[in-house]
C-alpha cells in the first residue's frame, strides 16, 4: 500500500509530519456514529486504503477512530471516521499514518455523547439471558412434558365424556312415562299393528319410521341407553358396556334388527313393515326377560 505522499524536504532536514488544513462534520455525535474528516493540501493521488490514528497517550486510543477512506486526490482525501470516548474535544490535534506516510491535522473540534438516557444515569445495558444448565439431561425434560400431555389429555377426555354423558341421559329423561317401558312400548306396538291393518301402501315408510321411533324409545326407556343419539355401531356398544350379559344373549337379534330397518330406509312396503314388527316385538320381548332376569341376578 502506499499512502498519501507529501512533497521531499530538503536533503539534511528531518522530515517531521506534515499539517494539513483540516475540518470534521458533524461536530456533536454519540458514541459510535460516524463523522467525515475533511482535509486539504498538495499530496500526491495514490488512494489511502489503510489510514489510522496515532495517539499521542494511551488514554487518547479511542478519540478518533478512522473507519475508511471515501476519497483521495491531489487536493483533499475525505476519511470516515468515529469515535468511542464521550466528552468534548477542542482544538485536537491528531497524526494518520497508513505506515509509509504520516501527517498531522490541523486543530479540529467535535462533541460525542453517551447513548445513555441522561435522565437515568445509572441505567448499564445488559445482554441476553443463558444458556441455563440444568441438572437433569434433556431427554428427563422431554419425557416430563410428554407424560404432563398425556395426562392432561385423558383428564379432558374423561371431562367431555362425563359432559357427553349428563347430556344425553337429560335426553333420555325426556322420554319418561308414567307406564313401564315394555308396557309403553306394548300399547305402541299395538298402534302401529292397527294402523298396519288399515293403511295403504304409501303409507309404508311413515309406519316404517314410527316402528323404529318406537323400539328405540323402548331402548332408552328400558336399557338407559342413547338409542337415539348415537349411531347403531355406537349404540352396541353402549349396551355392550352397561349391559354385558344382556348384550350376550341378544347382540345377533339386535344387530339383525338394525340390519333390516337400514336395508328397507329408502324402499318399504306393508309386508315388510310387518315383518318388520314382529321382529322388534320378539326382540322386545327378550329384552325385558333378560333385563328382569339380570337384575334378579345382581346381590
Amino acid at each position: 500500500m502506499r499512502g498519501l505522499k507529501f512533497k521531499s524536504p530538503p536533503s539534511g532536514l528531518s522530515a517531521a509530519p506534515p499539517t494539513v488544513p483540516c475540518q470534521i462534520t458533524p461536530a456533536e455525535i454519540t458514541v459510535g456514529q460516524h463523522m467525515t474528516l475533511t482535509c486539504t493540501g498538495a499530496f500526491a493521488s495514490t488512494p489511502a486504503a489503510n489510514f489510522q490514528v496515532i495517539p499521542d497517550k494511551p488514554q487518547d486510543a479511542y478519540k478518533l477512530q478512522v473507519l475508511s477512506v471515501i476519497q483521495s486526490t491531489p487536493q483533499e482525501f475525505r476519511v470516515d471516521v468515529t469515535s468511542y470516548r464521550t466528552g468534548k474535544v477542542d482544538g485536537a490535534t491528531f497524526k494518520l499514518s497508513d505506515g509509509h506516510i504520516t501527517l498531522t491535522t490541523s486543530p479540529i473540534s467535535y462533541t460525542v455523547a453517551s447513548v445513555m438516557d441522561p435522565a437515568h444515569p445509572t441505567e448499564k445495558p445488559y445482554g441476553s439471558m443463558g444458556p441455563f444448565r440444568l441438572a437433569l439431561p434433556i431427554w428427563f425434560w422431554i419425557a416430563l412434558g410428554l407424560a404432563i400431555i398425556a395426562i392432561l389429555a385423558v383428564l379432558i377426555g374423561t371431562f367431555l365424556r362425563g359432559r357427553r354423558r349428563r347430556q344425553m341421559r337429560a335426553e333420555m329423561d325426556k322420554f319418561a312415562t308414567k307406564l313401564p317401558a315394555f308396557a309403553e312400548y306394548s300399547k305402541d306396538a299395538r298402534q302401529i299393528a292397527r294402523q298396519l291393518s288399515a293403511a295403504a301402501d304409501g303409507d309404508a315408510p311413515k309406519i316404517r319410521g314410527q316402528l323404529e321411533a318406537s323400539f328405540r324409545q323402548y331402548l332408552i326407556r328400558e336399557l338407559r341407553v342413547p338409542a337415539l343419539q348415537v349411531s347403531d355401531r355406537e349404540l352396541l356398544k353402549e349396551i355392550r358396556r352397561s349391559h354385558k350379559r344382556l348384550y350376550q344373549q341378544c347382540e345377533a337379534d339386535l344387530r339383525r334388527l338394525f340390519f333390516e330397518l337400514e336395508k328397507f330406509r329408502s324402499s318399504v312396503t306393508l309386508k315388510d313393515c310387518d315383518d318388520l314388527l314382529v321382529l322388534s316385538r320378539k326382540l322386545a320381548e327378550r329384552i325385558y326377560a333378560s333385563a328382569r332376569i339380570t337384575a334378579g341376578a345382581r346381590p
